[in-house]
């Protein structure tokens, strides 16, 4: 089996597995459910479970709705019953951002446009400072 890990934000996770010699490759998506959360100053372990029926063969599972936040590094799969993990991959899906809104989109847009005209006005005092002979 081959089992691999996505997220509709940006992130895919990639999980692969080994079951028996079948040749055929088969894709399925997965929802998984958190199970515990430990925060820490600076970040949070996040623990998932997600169940699945594979048949023997090559397959794909990913997992769907994961954190575009997630450190790549310390991904870690763990499974039940009679099968190998061969590899696990992480990959961000650019195609399929999901829309801001609410409030974080009036924030994000105001962020934005701030972070432009700082770099306006930033660019105006280097110009200003160059023909003042300050640089």
């Amino acid at each position: 089996m081959y089992i691999s890990v996505m997220t509709r934000n940006i992130l895919t996770l990639t999980l692969s597995l080994v079951f028996g010699l079948g040749l055929q490759a088969a894709e399925k998506d997965v929802s998984s459910k958190i199970k515990h959360v430990t925060v820490f100053l600076n970040g949070a372990q996040v623990t998932r479970n997600f169940s699945t029926k594979l048949s023997s063969g090559t397959q794909t599972v990913k997992l769907k709705d994961l954190s575009p936040y997630l450190n790549a590094k310390t991904i870690q799969l763990k499974g039940n019953g009679d099968f190998t993990i061969l590899s696990l991959q992480h990959k961000i899906n650019y195609l399929d951002e999901k829309e801001i809104e609410g409030d974080l989109k009036l924030i994000t847009d105001s962020l934005n446009y701030y972070q432009r005209k700082y770099s306006e006005t930033n660019t105006e005092i280097l110009a200003l400072n160059v023909l003042l002979g300050l640089n």
